[in-house]
């Protein structure tokens, strides 16, 4: 994982309602945008959890 992404994920989980690029998707997840790459998350206040899946370049994240 580029360090970029690393450091976007660490930003995020300081503020996650703060964080730039970010765009909720259609169903429920939100997309952080970090260059050419996306990565897919969902947010509960209630509870600090950052999951990370596969972490993909754009353009396969759609398929």
């Amino acid at each position: 994982m580029p360090q970029r992404i690393a450091n976007s994920l660490v930003r995020l989980a300081f503020d996650p309602h703060a964080a730039p690029n970010l765009k909720a998707l259609s169903d429920g997840t939100l997309r952080l945008r970090v260059g050419d790459w996306r990565v897919i998350h969902t947010l509960h206040d209630d509870v600090l959890l950052i999951l990370v899946l596969p972490v993909g370049h754009h353009r396969d994240v759609r398929r």
